[in-house]
């Protein structure tokens, strides 16, 4: 969690475990957390140019890169769930 550049004090609840499967996915996702599109009504989501750099320079094949842009927009999902959450 450290290296994603999140504290445990940022998560009301305990964080998720991440899938296996899913780690490279978490990794740019971790990546992109600075990289976020914004309008007056919140976060709109991930800003994915600087994700085709990440996965070129770590020479991910085309076929992987689908399958990680399919995983990636899962946990856009659940991140704009949380961070457009309507506080009381």
């Amino acid at each position: 969690m450290e290296a994603s550049g999140w504290e445990p004090e940022d998560f009301e609840e305990v964080p998720c475990d991440v899938w296996p499967a899913h780690i490279r996915a978490f990794e740019l996702a971790c990546y992109l957390r600075r990289q976020l599109r914004t309008s007056f009504s919140g976060v709109l989501g991930f800003d994915l140019g600087p994700a085709d750099a990440w996965m070129r320079r770590r020479g991910i094949p085309d076929s992987e890169q689908i399958v990680l842009e399919q995983q990636l927009a899962d946990i856009e999902i659940g991140m704009l769930k949380t961070v457009n959450k309507k506080k009381d």
